[in-house]
């Protein structure tokens, strides 16, 4: 199996969950400061919804 079927199926989707993470912290700093939280907080699982998406789409060419 080649080397580049991992690399296009884990970096991205590690990049999507990083993303999502990184929403979800800053939806957290900026609800406690007060501010406008729920644009982090929509982002934060649009990047989750992604990533599901992106790995059940290409989780397909790993087992090929």
């Amino acid at each position: 199996m080649s080397v580049n079927r991992y690399i296009l199926t884990f970096v991205p989707s590690s990049l999507l969950v990083i993303g999502g993470i990184t929403a979800f912290v800053k939806t957290y700093t900026v609800w406690r400061s007060g501010g406008p939280w729920k644009v982090w907080h929509a982002s934060g699982w649009a990047l989750f919804v992604m990533m599901i998406i992106f790995v059940s789409a290409a989780g397909g060419s790993l087992m090929a």
